[in-house]
C-alpha cells in the first residue's frame, strides 16, 4: 500500500497542478476552483429561538427565569475570507435586530409579572471551512453582545414596578453552508448558538430606588444569508 501511495500521490499532484490537458491533440483548459478570497457584504434573516433567560436582583438575591419566545431576526454582515487550496478562513462581523423574542413569568412578588426581551445582537466571529469548488462548509464562533430589556410590572402602577435595559456579553458557536451562485453572489444558511452570560444592569423602580440586576440568556439562530463579493463587483 505504501508503494502504491508513493507512485500515485506525485501523479495526483502533477495532474492537479497542470494548467491544461491534451485531448485529441488539442490543449483543453481545465476548470479552475472557485475563488473565495476577498471582501464580502450581505444581509441575513431567519428564526431566533430563545433558549432561556435568568436574572437575579442583587439586593435580595431573588432569581427569575422569564424565558424567551421564538421570533424573527434580520440584519447584515461583512467579512473577509482567505483561501489556501480547499481551506478557507477569515473573520466576520454581523449585527441583527430581533422581533417578538420577549418572554415573561410570574415574579416572586404577588401580582407582578417579570419579562425580558433581546432587542439586538452583535457577533464578531472567526470562520474556518472547506471549499468544494463553489460550495463551502464552515464552522464559526467568537464574541457575542446583545442589548436586553427587563421589566417587573403589576397590572396597575404601583411603587414596586421596575424596568431596566443594558448589554450582556458572551460567546457564540455555529456552522454554515454557502454557495457561490456566480463570481459575485453568495447564498447560504447558518446556525448559531449564543450564550449571553455576562450582564449587570440598573433596575430602576418607579419609587426612585435603583437595584442591580445580574442577567444571562441563550439564543439559537437559524438564518439565510445573501452576500456579494466586493472585488467581484469592482472587476465586473
Amino acid at each position: 500500500m505504501l508503494r502504491i501511495a508513493r507512485i500515485f500521490l506525485p501523479l495526483a499532484f502533477l495532474f492537479q497542478a497542470a494548467p491544461c490537458v491534451v485531448a485529441d491533440g488539442m490543449p483543453v483548459e481545465q476548470t479552475s476552483a472557485a475563488n473565495w478570497t476577498g471582501l464580502y457584504v450581505g444581509a441575513s434573516g431567519g428564526l431566533a429561538v430563545g433558549g432561556g433567560s435568568d436574572w437575579t436582583v442583587q439586593f435580595n438575591g431573588v432569581n427569575v427565569s422569564p424565558g424567551m419566545n421564538n421570533g424573527g431576526i434580520f440584519g447584515g454582515q461583512a467579512g473577509y475570507l482567505f483561501q489556501w487550496g480547499s481551506v478557507v478562513a477569515g473573520a466576520e462581523i454581523s449585527y441583527s435586530g430581533t422581533n417578538n423574542l420577549g418572554g415573561s413569568t410570574s415574579c416572586p412578588y404577588a401580582v407582578f409579572t417579570c419579562s425580558n426581551d433581546i432587542d439586538n445582537i452583535l457577533l464578531i466571529n472567526g470562520r474556518l471551512g472547506y471549499a468544494f469548488d463553489n460550495a463551502l462548509l464552515y464552522a464559526t464562533g467568537g464574541f457575542a453582545r446583545a442589548h436586553l430589556s427587563y421589566e417587573a410590572a403589576a397590572p396597575i402602577s404601583v411603587p414596586g414596578n421596575a424596568t431596566g435595559s443594558g448589554t450582556s456579553d458572551g460567546w457564540n458557536l455555529g456552522a454554515g453552508f454557502e454557495y457561490l451562485l456566480s463570481d459575485t453572489v453568495i447564498l447560504g444558511v447558518e446556525y448559531i448558538h449564543a450564550d449571553l452570560s455576562e450582564g449587570s444592569v440598573p433596575f430602576a423602580q418607579n419609587d426612585g430606588d435603583i437595584d442591580l440586576l445580574d442577567t444571562s440568556a441563550t439564543l439559537d439562530i437559524v438564518r439565510l444569508r445573501l452576500g456579494v463579493k466586493v472585488d467581484g463587483l469592482i472587476h465586473q
